[in-house]
């Protein structure tokens, strides 16, 4: 399990927020985890495509000046990505609320996560390891400020794109914070702060009615 306890990363954070955040493209019920979990898998596929093409994740912050093959290993795709994928979609069918805003075009809604997603993909390569300064030999920073701008950015897509959103925004604070804190690691620490979400949606009293997101 080297890949779970190997460090501070954001991308954690992201492969739980993002997922959880795209079952609401589904109506509802258990087939929106199954369409996200799809997501997930579409996004693995463009990570290989990267890799085999430019050499490097490209679209991360932290790859700016990677110019070297840095394949992920199959414990990160297994655990981190795929295995976190189902975490957030798993949480996102447990918590009340969300709903893309009818007043935008279903369409419009994929162009404007395209562009979410890339800049928060782009923004979580600044984390505690700096390793976009080629300068700096990959030190740790004081505070990984990725984190906060793109806790900035998915509220603000939340407020412009969604409604009934609070529980979800509840969820992105909570795994944001969790993953941000440098102890044991940042998957640990996403884990825990996931852990507390569903705490917290399993035990809100849910009127009959509400049993399906």
């Amino acid at each position: 399990m080297s890949c779970v306890i190997n460090g501070f990363y954001s991308y954690p954070i992201s492969h739980v927020v993002l997922p959880m955040i795209v079952t609401r493209y589904y109506d509802s019920g258990f087939n929106s985890v199954l369409f996200a979990l799809s997501a997930v898998a579409l996004w693995e596929f463009i990570e290989v495509v990267l890799i085999e093409t430019a050499g490097s994740y490209v679209i991360f912050g932290d790859s700016i000046n990677e110019d070297v093959n840095n394949q992920e290993t199959l414990c990160n795709v297994s655990f981190l990505d795929i295995g976190n994928g189902i975490l957030g979609a798993s949480l996102a069918y447990a918590t009340i609320g969300g709903k893309l805003k009818q007043s935008i075009n279903y369409w419009v809604h994929w162009i404007i996560f395209i562009l979410v997603g890339i800049l928060y993909s782009f923004l979580s390569g600044f984390s505690w390891y700096c390793a976009w300064d080629p300068d700096c030999n990959g030190e740790m920073v004081d505070f990984p400020w990725g984190n906060v701008v793109n806790i900035i950015l998915l509220s603000a897509w939340f407020y412009f794109c969604f409604e009934n959103v609070f529980w979800l925004w509840v969820n992105v604070i909570l795994i944001s914070v969790a993953g941000t804190i440098p102890l044991i690691s940042s998957a640990v620490m996403v884990y825990i702060g996931t852990t507390i979400c569903f705490a917290v949606q399993l035990l809100r009293k849910r009127p009959e009615y509400e049993l399906l997101p």
